[in-house]
Parts: structure tokens; sequence; C-alpha cells
């Protein structure tokens, strides 16, 4: 959807916005600024993202800067034909809209469910709450509904007509890979085999990209939750390597990797120094082990 108006109409509003922000010496986000402009000039359900930028950079003036008013721009908005998009200071997420599960809810295993005045404040309040990966919402009764998890099969709703679907991902995550929210993790388990050189450069394509480096015991069990689903009889490689310093492992962010769930039998062998990779082992549920880099695995790639 196309903002409905020009810059003529936000820029009349200037005045009225900054004696806003001089009134507030800290805004706590940039919402309220936003749902002024949204009321006053905007149909329902329409914004523009870019336009709304240009606001911003003519509020940032010499003396709002002086308000430290940079330090309020927190989080802008836009109502997209079938995606919620929210950037924030840090990275740029969103919600898409999937019509596959048009017409559906939860009765049971969701976060919370609550009345809200649009689409748009349902997508600000599971924005805030990271127990939020998916949501539900009726334009009917103005439902908002906060589902933990992403919907796999039509089977998991039941029919309420009128809702819409909602499932979140960050922008820099591609459509291809699976997201986690809880672990902030965006992945694709790949099914061809590289050696793990290869299988880095593979990865490392993509903007961002690399090899999955697993740091805490929840990414380890979201990773093989995923390699569960997919039955997999191969080793698949993840990051680090301790080719520098044997037994010392390092991520591709240069820190050492510290979060390990070896194979008690055949755990890291220090005289193997051939063995500088780890790789992930199927036939023991996948517990970690060190192998050698020419060979040829599966491999999964993460975008951060």
């Amino acid at each position: 959807m196309s903002f409905d108006g020009d810059m003529q109409s936000i820029i009349e509003l200037l005045p009225e916005i900054r004696l806003f922000l001089k009134e507030s010496e800290q805004l706590e986000t940039i919402k309220q600024v936003f749902y002024m402009i949204q009321d006053k000039t905007f149909q329902a359900n329409q914004c523009s993202y870019h336009l709304f930028i240009d606001v911003v950079k003519l509020l940032s003036s010499d003396s709002a800067r002086q308000m430290r008013y940079s330090d309020a721009i927190k989080q802008f908005w836009q109502i997209g034909e079938f995606d919620l998009i929210y950037t924030s200071e840090v990275r740029e997420m969103i919600w898409t809209q999937d019509e596959t599960y048009k017409d559906l809810t939860l009765s049971v295993d969701f976060v919370w469910q609550k009345t809200v005045r649009s689409r748009l404040k349902c997508s600000v309040t599971c924005t805030d709450d990271e127990r939020c990966g998916a949501f539900f919402f009726s334009d009917a009764d103005k439902s908002c509904l906060a589902s933990p998890f992403l919907l796999e099969s039509t089977g998991q709703g039941i029919a309420v007509v009128g809702t819409e679907y909602y499932f979140f991902r960050p922008a820099n995550c591609p459509d291809e890979y699976t997201y986690n929210r809880k672990n902030d993790l965006c992945v694709k388990i790949h099914t061809d085999t590289l050696n793990w050189n290869d299988a880095k450069s593979a990865c490392e394509a993509k903007a961002n990209g690399g090899l999955v480096t697993i740091r805490n015991q929840n990414q380890y069990d979201f990773i093989v939750q995923e390699l569960d689903k997919m039955s997999l009889n191969e080793y698949v490689y993840i990051d680090g390597t301790d080719e520098v310093v044997e037994g010392t492992f390092i991520g591709k962010d240069g820190k050492e990797i510290t979060f390990f769930d070896w194979d008690p039998i055949s755990q890291m062998d220090d005289m193997h120094e051939s063995q500088d990779c780890l790789s992930l082992n199927p036939d023991n549920y996948y517990k970690y082990e060190d192998t050698e880099v020419g060979i040829a695995h599966r491999y999964i790639c993460e975008v951060v």
C-alpha cells in the first residue's frame, strides 16, 4: 500500500511535532510521534516508511540534536501490502503475512490474547515480547493473539473467519532460511556435501553469512531439533576451528567457542592434529566431533 498524501501535508505538522518533542525531554520511542502523524495524515493501514524517514531528517536539526533527539529515534513502522516492517537502530525486522493460514487462529498454546486498536499495534506489542514468534489479528474484533511458534500446517489452527496470520523474521534473514526468535538464529541446513573450507565459503556468499556458531545449550537444542526434522545420516559442519592452537576452537567472529557437547567416547583427541574443525555426528544424536577439513559433509549456514 502507498501513502495517500504528499510530503507537504507532513511538513505542515512539523511545528506541532517539534513542540511535542520539546515538551518531552526524552521520548521512550518515536512511536508516539508516528501515531500523531498517522492519526492526522494517513489513511487507515497506509504508511510510507520513506516519507516518515524524511520527517525524521527534517526534525533532526541542530537544536533537535541538542535535545538528544537522535537517542529518541528507536522505531519506525511501515505497513505494506503483505508486510509490517519494524526498523530499529540495530536491525530491521519484518512481520510477513502468510495467507496459507488465513481464517485460522489458536485455541491452545498461545502466549496471550489482547484487544488492540490496529494490526500495527498488534505487531508492535508482539515485537516487544520475545516470546512472540507469530501473531493472529482479527480486524472485526481487534483481537491480537501471540503464538510462540510458527505454524507448519493448517491442522494446528482452528477456523475463525477474518483472521490474518503474520510470522516474524529479521529483514536480513533470507526467505529460504529458518529464523528462531528465542535464540536469534537465522539458519539453513544444506543437504549437499562440501569440505569445511568450501562450506565456509558457500555460507559466506550471503551477506553477513557464515557457518553457524553455536554458543549455548539453547542454540544447540534448536539446531538439533531442526536436524531431527530432516533425518540426516551425514556429519554436519558447524563453525569452529582449532587450526591455530590445538584444542582451542575459534569462531568466525574471532572469539573462542566455549560451548561443546562432545561425544564422551570419541571426544576430541589432541593427538589427531589434522582434525581441525567442528561437526555434529548424526549417529550419536548430533554430539560434537572434531573432523578433518578435507572431508565433504553437510553444513549449516547462518546469517547474522
